[in-house]
């Protein structure tokens, strides 16, 4: 894919799901995706999605295990 296509998406998804968060459907999926479009080529998008997937990645491992 190329630059201006991967530009052109990711500014559409993030534009889109700015909007669906204040509208039905599911706003914050189309700004990760987004984000990830726009990671491929612009830093800041980049460093955005890793910080969000590191966050993520500690809290789903700090949790407690559910053993009953």
């Amino acid at each position: 894919m190329g630059k201006a296509a991967n530009l052109t998406g990711g500014f559409a998804l993030l534009g889109a799901g700015v909007a669906m968060l204040v509208l039905p459907g599911p706003g914050v999926l189309a700004i990760a995706g987004g984000l990830t479009l726009l990671g491929r080529e612009l830093p800041w998008a980049k460093r955005i999605t890793d910080t969000v997937t590191t966050k993520l990645g500690r809290s789903g491992s700090a949790a407690p295990d559910e053993t009953v």
